[in-house]
């Protein structure tokens, strides 16, 4: 099941390392860039996590979404209100969950850094902005129910039929939501624990001196980015030289092949300790899907 939430939009609009920095087309085109697909491009091609599978995928999160505002927009119009959001996917992020593999080893596609760098694209580093409720107070306590921490004299103006928990609270029981949050502390926790394993430092180690054999100086890959820093709006010759020659490093030593293998077996342990939470979680994140599907 391709199920993204919890993590999914911090992580995946931000990159998954230190710095590194249904709505749409039917096709998942948009007016600022492509969705993110499971294709993996470069030295992750084909490398998917164990954890991946219980983890929320971003067509599955806009999906759900979508048909939450469409929800809340119809409860709110009962009340002459509007929860008017754009539908989602306009700012699609760079990967298709909270994994981020495309980046969790820090930079992997060749092709990609010979035209960014260590940068994202701007179509998907864009920023929806901060949606303003009209309505004001009382809008605010149509969408979240009497107890929204607004003026007495706002609660007050509100019909008596409102909902528990608002137009917000009836949506969420309806359709309920998506919930990866047990799967995105485990993918931390076990790519903690890979970056401690002796076998990942010592390819680690390996990249670094291979850098330092270009003229480059960085511990750790995911401070690579570090080395020449963004000076400007266009990305720089002399970012893109440390860019691929991270990537070079990266396939001279096996490094991203090396930790990956490693971060697998955590994986499947840390699976095999939580299935029965895991699996609870993935059947909950379906019955959301099932009913988004039925919206």
């Amino acid at each position: 099941m391709k199920v993204a939430v919890t993590m999914l939009v911090a992580v995946l609009l931000t990159g998954c390392g230190r710095g590194e920095g249904a709505a749409g087309g039917e096709d998942g085109r948009t007016a600022a860039g492509e969705w993110p697909t499971t294709e993996r491009r470069g030295l992750v091609e084909g490398m998917v996590l164990p954890l991946e599978k219980y983890l929320v995928y971003y067509p599955d999160f806009v999906a759900a979404e979508n048909a939450r505002i469409t929800a809340v927009d119809d409860c709110m119009k009962r009340y002459g209100f509007r929860y008017d959001l754009p539908p989602l996917g306009d700012f699609p992020p760079p990967s298709v969950n909270s994994a981020n593999m495309e980046r969790r080893y820090g930079i992997s596609d060749r092709t990609v850094a010979e035209k960014y760098a260590y940068r994202l694209p701007e179509a998907v580093a864009g920023d929806p902005g901060d949606y303003q409720l009209p309505g004001g107070e009382a809008a605010s306590v149509v969408l979240r129910g009497p107890d929204a921490g607004v003026r007495q004299g706002a609660r007050e103006s509100i019909p008596g039929d409102l909902p528990q928990g608002g137009c917000s609270g009836q949506a969420e029981k309806l359709l309920g939501r998506l919930d990866d949050q047990l799967a995105s502390d485990l993918g931390m926790e076990s790519q903690k624990k890979s970056e401690d394993d002796r076998t990942v430092r010592e390819a680690i180690s390996a990249w670094s001196d291979c850098m330092a054999g270009h003229g480059y100086r960085a511990e750790h890959p995911h401070e690579a980015y570090e080395i020449v820093p963004a000076s400007s709006r266009e990305v720089s010759p002399q970012e893109i030289a440390v860019a691929v020659a991270d990537i070079g490093c990266k396939a001279e030593t096996d490094l991203i092949a090396i930790w990956f293998e490693v971060e697998t077996r955590i994986q499947n342990n840390l699976i095999e300790e939580n299935a029965p939470a895991l699996e609870e979680q993935r059947a909950a994140n379906e019955r959301v899907l099932e009913q988004a599907a039925r919206s």
